[in-house]
């Protein structure tokens, strides 16, 4: 049993359920399938942990943002050429 002050045992039934039930209406609305992933969490430890990392992170914060890899996807326009240059001067071999 966990003897945590903060453990789930200390919810009332209702704030548990509800708890559980505002997950299940979010992944139905997802498109997912909330038993098989209760059964996910319930048997794969892994899995678990990473919906409780998941959960004590505040949501999806990586170690690089959206932004920084649209960045590098779309860097912008290229550098300008630099002083001198010809193109109609370039050998193609």
């Amino acid at each position: 049993m966990n003897t945590s002050q903060n453990g789930l045992w200390t919810m009332t039934k209702g704030e548990f359920e509800e708890s559980v039930r505002k997950i299940e209406v979010a992944i139905i609305k997802g498109g997912g399938d909330p038993r098989k992933l209760f059964d996910r969490i319930r048997t794969d430890e892994i899995y678990a942990d990473k919906v409780a990392e998941f959960m004590l992170n505040g949501g999806l914060k990586g170690s690089v943002t959206q932004k920084e890899i649209s960045a590098k996807k779309n860097p912008g326009p290229p550098p300008p050429p630099p002083p001198g240059y010809q193109p109609d001067k370039i050998k193609v071999v």
